[in-house]
């Protein structure tokens, strides 16, 4: 998906969303960098990129869900994806849980 949105100073920024479904059994840090700087090479533009990885099928949003803007202030009860890459311009780094109970978010910085 290439979309626009909008940052609070009111620039727009065209950007990349990116689902993956990674068997559960390969979901490792080794294995994270390595499909990161693989899609991240496959998609050099634009610099704004996001890529959400489920290890569960039923987590994924069909494009539907992921299409569906909500109004202010309302909620929606989704599942957050396991392990959820950022490249800006600016800076690329991924941040990913394992399914270790109580196991605390941890954020690899790319650069």
């Amino acid at each position: 998906m290439v979309g626009l949105t909008s940052y609070p100073s009111g620039k727009l920024v065209r950007f990349r969303g990116v689902d993956v479904l990674l068997d559960a059994k390969s979901f490792s840090e080794v294995n994270l960098r390595t499909l990161f700087g693989l899609i991240s090479k496959r998609f050099p533009g634009p610099d704004d990129l996001r890529v959400s990885v489920y290890t569960n099928m039923e987590n994924v949003m069909t494009p539907e869900e992921a299409e569906y803007i909500l109004p202010p202030c309302i909620g929606f009860d989704f599942p957050l994806p396991e392990a959820f890459y950022t490249r800006d311009s600016d800076f690329e780094k991924f941040d990913y849980r394992t399914n270790e109970p109580r196991s605390p978010l941890k954020t690899v910085k790319l650069r």
